[in-house]
């Protein structure tokens, strides 16, 4: 394959699609076992009869709300939670942290347990840089700060950075099992997908299944949509301008500065998607559906 650089458009697959590749007993296991080789520096083949699912409602405790993560493994000496991240925001970074301690406590059910816990792994599979550091993979653990000694192996967090397949050449993509696999799950260019796999058997297969289970024929049909993305970031934003909106409310003083802050919070957000969207050249009735905001205020924010 010629020596370039690797861009391309980042998309996603639809949300139900990627969750159900990762859990297809056909391709599943093994997508799980290569990232955990790369962590552990065990051979692909040595884990991937070991890995089993395990139902991804983790809640040991009535009490604790949130407890569904996306997908739960577990081999007989480890814990493994991989997680899918589209947007980086911190109610969902802050969620996937919980993840990691609620694995750890989910079989423990005397003292002698605690003989006994298994390590927790967190694959998070980023569609951003989370540290900013252009890397491809990056580790955290629990670890003493000034001498930068690992205090315990329970917690194990790695972060996944799918924006540095966007831009890898393509001679060091194909000699990296992770990054071709990131680069199936996030190119909607069905040529340059498969000149990455070609000869590849199991990835071959895994973008079968794909296609099995989408049920869609194009390949692009089979990514969210600008106008998808679009909708789940107001969704997110709409959340994030009622949180603010009710901080600055209470500040203020009771339902009236609540109600006033919830809406101008979310107002706002729905604005910046709009301009957004505009320099984009998306259809203004496009852009109200998404946004909710009338066909004069975005025709207002073009000029």
């Amino acid at each position: 394959m010629e020596n370039k650089k690797g861009n391309f458009d980042l998309a996603y697959l639809k949300d139900n699609v990627s969750r159900t590749v990762f859990s297809s007993p056909e391709v599943g296991p093994k997508i799980a076992a290569v990232f955990m080789s790369e962590i552990l520096n065990i051979p692909v083949a040595d884990l991937v009869d070991a890995l089993e699912i395990r139902n991804n409602n983790i809640r040991y405790d009535g009490t604790v709300v949130g407890s569904e993560i996306d997908l739960n493994y577990e081999t007989y000496n480890s814990k493994i939670d991989i997680e899918l991240n589209m947007k980086n925001s911190e109610y969902s970074y802050n969620k996937n942290f919980v993840y990691t301690y609620q694995l750890l406590l989910h079989n423990i059910k005397n003292n002698k347990d605690y003989k006994n816990m298994k390590p927790v792994y967190q694959i998070n599979i980023d569609g951003y840089d989370y540290f900013k550091k252009n890397d491809l993979m990056y580790y955290s653990t629990l670890m003493e700060v000034k001498y930068h000694i690992i205090e315990n192996s329970y917690i194990n967090i790695y972060h996944f950075n799918v924006l540095k397949v966007i831009e890898m050449d393509y001679n060091i993509l194909e000699r990296n099992e992770i990054a071709k696999i990131l680069f199936l799950l996030t190119c909607k260019d069905e040529e340059l997908t498969d000149k990455m796999i070609k000869g590849d058997e199991f990835l071959m297969a895994v973008k079968k299944e794909i296609q099995r289970i989408s049920g869609e024929k194009n390949w692009a049909d089979m990514f969210l949509t600008n106008e998808e993305i679009y909708k789940i970031e107001a969704d997110e934003s709409y959340q994030k301008g009622m949180e603010k909106g009710i901080e600055e409310g209470i500040e203020e003083g009771f339902k009236q500065g609540i109600t006033k802050g919830i809406e101008q919070g979310a107002n706002n957000k729905q604005i910046e998607i709009a301009k957004n969207m505009l320099n984009l050249n998306i259809e203004i009735d496009t852009i109200i559906k998404v946004t909710g905001l009338t066909k004069e205020v975005i025709e207002s924010l073009n000029k």
